[in-house]
């Protein structure tokens, strides 16, 4: 799908996330929350398409935390911010866009979660 789009592509979107989910056994899903964190248009239909999933027929119970962008989550997440910004490293799409640790840190709009994650339960 392509990347700034995926807000047409929210049914198709659902389906490849179902078909995932349908293979796997996976218990718990984290996504982004309505406003998707950032009100970046992919983030907020990653989140339409996650959270409109259909029930998969009571065989298995899915828990389901967003991302809080208003950090008041009962959940919270801290970590190292090396590790984090590895991990970022790892998508070349991304981290292409600022290639600096510094403002990953300290200056984005995403320098909160380097220390510090607040998720809710959806």
């Amino acid at each position: 799908m392509p990347d700034g789009e995926l807000a047409d592509h929210i049914p198709q979107l659902r389906e490849a996330i179902q078909e995932l989910l349908a293979d796997t056994a996976i218990s718990t899903i984290v996504t982004l929350d309505e406003d998707g964190y950032d009100h970046h248009p992919d983030h907020i239909a990653v989140h339409d398409a996650v959270t409109g999933l259909t029930p998969d027929g009571g065989n298995r119970q899915r828990r389901l935390w967003l991302l809080d962008s208003a950090h008041q989550g009962e959940h919270i997440v801290t970590g190292d911010p090396k590790r984090k910004l590895g991990a970022m490293a790892c998508h070349t799409s991304q981290f292409d866009l600022v290639n600096d640790a510094a403002y990953w840190t300290q200056t984005s709009p995403y320098a909160p979660l380097f220390t510090r994650e607040t998720y809710r339960a959806a």
